[in-house]
C-alpha cells in the first residue's frame, strides 16, 4: 500500500507528511480580525478585506499527518505550475468511538472519508482522510518541505484516493426527505 519515498522523487497525489498541519474552517459568528493589537469581530470592521487581505483568527483542526490530494500530473507542472497544493486532514480512526462508524470506515462506506491502514515504521495509527477537511498550502513551501514526507501510496491506492476525492467534490446534491 505504501512507499517511503525518496527525497529526489516529485511529489505525487498519495505523498502523506508528517508535522504540525492545520485545518482551518469558517464559522462567520466567530471570525475575528487582527489589527495590531487589537482581535475585532469582522461584522465590527467596516473596511475589512479592502486591501483583498486581513490577518483573521478562525477555529481549526490540528493533525499530526496530512495528504496531498492535488493531482501528480498538477504538481508536475505539465501544463502549467500549480500555485497551491490541496491537502487533506488525517485522522485516527481511534477518534470514532462508534464500531458501526468505524467499520464503514475501515470498509470506504462513507463518501467523506478514506481509510488508510497503519504503518508502525512511519508512526501512522489506522487512519482516514477527510475530504472535507482541506487546507492549501503553496507548492514552493510543500516542495522544502519534502523531508517531511513519511510514506507515498502506491497504485492503485493512490489512483483510489483521488477517484474517491473526486467523487466527493463532484457529487450532486440532491433536495430529498
Amino acid at each position: 500500500m505504501y512507499e517511503v519515498p525518496s527525497p529526489e522523487d516529485i511529489l505525487c497525489q498519495g505523498d502523506i507528511f508528517r508535522g504540525d498541519f492545520v485545518f482551518p474552517f469558517i464559522d462567520p459568528a466567530e471570525i475575528h480580525i487582527a489589527r495590531g493589537e487589537r482581535i475585532i469581530p469582522s461584522r465590527e470592521v467596516n473596511d475589512s478585506w479592502q486591501n483583498g487581505t486581513e490577518a483573521v483568527l478562525l477555529p481549526a483542526y490540528r493533525t499530526e499527518f496530512a495528504v496531498v490530494l492535488s493531482n501528480t500530473c498538477d504538481l508536475a507542472g505539465q501544463k502549467q505550475p500549480l500555485e497551491l497544493v490541496t491537502l487533506g486532514a488525517i485522522f485516527s480512526l481511534e477518534m470514532h468511538t462508534n464500531a458501526d462508524l468505524k467499520k464503514k470506515c475501515e470498509t470506504n462506506k462513507i463518501l467523506r472519508y478514506h481509510h488508510l491502514r497503519p504503518h508502525g515504521d512511519a508512526g501512522l495509527a489506522d487512519s482516514y482522510v477527510h475530504f472535507g477537511m482541506l487546507t492549501q498550502i503553496s507548492f514552493e513551501t510543500l516542495s522544502e518541505y519534502k523531508g517531511h514526507r513519511v510514506l507515498s501510496l502506491l497504485s492503485p491506492h493512490k489512483e483510489s484516493l483521488g477517484h474517491r476525492f473526486g467523487e466527493f467534490i463532484s457529487r450532486v446534491a440532491i433536495d430529498g426527505p
